[in-house]
């Protein structure tokens, strides 16, 4: 009878893993973007990221309960070659020893007819704590994913040296997202 009892508890525990894990919807690229605008001598300078990944898991009411985002900081893009190339440096995003950012998050709760995601970004080799509010929009298969945040840079060395005052190039940043996604297995 005991032995019964052990394999109805495996089973349930197992059911309970595959219930808590209801779905898992994975980023597009085709239509998704991740932007950054900073503003520097009062000129609002925008430039995004080609290339990230975003997951998100649900639960089984289809609630969002964990945001992973990854990206490829090299692969921003100012549209203007200097300035690419200067945010490869050290200064910047140093890429050569942080090719890439991640943000993730297993706790969201709604914010009225949104959602709030707190976890932690890290940039640069800082882990630093981020609330990311965002919209989530599903439709069948697929989903949307957009919000915006306001970040200081300064708080994650991004633009250090003579560059770490916010005398010509403010220390907020404005990133903006909008990701297209599809239920994954």
């Amino acid at each position: 009878m005991r032995a019964v009892h052990c394999i109805l508890a495996v089973c349930l525990a197992a059911l309970s893993r595959e219930a808590t894990a209801a779905c898992r919807w994975q980023a597009v690229q085709d239509g998704s973007e991740l932007s950054f605008t900073a503003t520097y001598a009062g000129q609002a300078m925008t430039g995004r990221f080609s290339s990230f990944d975003v997951a998100i898991d649900c639960d089984p009411g289809g609630r969002p309960t964990a945001l992973l985002v990854s990206v490829d900081t090299g692969s921003a893009d100012m549209q203007d070659d200097e300035a690419n190339a200067e945010l490869q440096q050290p200064d910047w995003f140093d890429v050569s020893k942080f090719p890439r950012a991640s943000y993730r998050s297993e706790h969201i709760a709604p914010a009225g007819a949104a959602y709030l995601a707190t976890g932690h970004l890290t940039l640069k080799g800082l882990q630093v704590e981020l609330q990311l509010p965002f919209d989530w929009q599903v439709d069948g298969d697929a989903a949307v994913l957009e919000g915006e945040v306001e970040l200081s840079r300064t708080r994650w060395h991004v633009g250090s040296g003579e560059w770490a005052t916010d005398t010509d190039l403010a220390d907020a940043v404005a990133v903006r997202y909008r990701v297209q996604l599809v239920r994954g297995e």
